[in-house]
């Protein structure tokens, strides 16, 4: 396929050019499903290649799973950091995650991943725009009402769920921020 050719040959040419960590940003995904699609699956295995280290999503616009693919982390989907989408705002349009990979230098220039962190977010409308980290929020700190604590929760909730898409809770080294 031309397509990962061309994705495989700027790859190592970022390697060539220096590049210790290489990091695959991939604009795929159908659009406001949680689902990973033929064509993410089809892509996929491009995180075999030892030129890639790390594959992070978008396009989806709501959370899709994360999975370790030949021991290169995936998240397929990372959902929204800063836009309700629609007026009024969806919930499944609000939700997003951040993720972390810490990378340990094994030898000089070389670089491996250590676990993924999934941090699932909120994106807030009101008063203004702000990226909520939803582990801290669901804290009952008392400045939330009982409603806003239960909507928050449920996100969290299904954040979870919907990253777990393809088993990732059973892989080692990934863990969901509580």
């Amino acid at each position: 396929d031309v397509y990962k050719r061309q994705i495989l040959d700027e790859a190592a040419r970022a390697r060539e050019a220096g590049a210790e960590i290489v990091v695959l940003s991939l604009h795929w995904g159908t659009e406001y499903s949680h689902e990973v699609d033929a064509d993410q699956r089809e892509l996929v295995d491009l995180a075999g290649s030892s030129d890639i280290d790390l594959v992070l999503g978008h396009h989806a616009h709501v959370v899709q799973p994360m999975d370790l693919v030949e021991d290169t982390w995936v998240a397929y989907g990372l959902g929204n950091q800063i836009a309700g989408q629609s007026s009024p705002p969806i919930d499944s349009r609000r939700e997003g995650v951040m993720a972390q990979v810490e990378f340990t230098e094994t030898e000089p220039g070389t670089w491996e991943a250590g676990g993924l962190q999934a941090v699932p977010t909120w994106v807030e409308v009101e008063p203004d725009y702000r990226v909520v980290d939803l582990a801290s929020a669901v804290e009952d700190d008392g400045e939330r009402s009982a409603d806003e604590l239960s909507v928050l929760e449920q996100a969290y909730a299904r954040i979870g769920g919907h990253l777990d898409g393809e088993g990732v809770s059973g892989q080692e080294g990934f863990q969901l921020v509580e």
